[in-house]
């Protein structure tokens, strides 16, 4: 019997996360239908920056603002570095 509540507590987060991303699913699903019923006008955009490491890949800026972004990005980085180490 306690073998049987140890499997099922070892799979218990595995079961949480596939319902985390079918959850996922599901809203982009009905964000995607809700945009497709209204108007068709409608620009969207993205920015955003990832940090890989120390390379920063930045996006959606204007040129001025990526160089200024980036070099947030690369301070952020250092500090992270820095944090770290001591």
């Amino acid at each position: 019997m306690i073998l049987q509540t140890a499997v099922s507590v070892t799979i218990l987060p595995f079961v949480f996360i596939v319902i985390g991303f079918i959850l996922v699913l599901i809203g982009l699903v009905l964000i995607g239908r809700e945009n497709e019923d209204t108007n068709a006008n409608i620009k969207s955009e993205s920015k955003g920056i990832i940090l890989l490491g120390p390379i920063p890949i930045v996006w959606g800026f204007g040129k001025k603002v990526k160089i200024l972004v980036g070099t947030i990005a690369v301070v952020v980085f250092v500090l992270a570095v820095v944090l770290w180490i001591y």
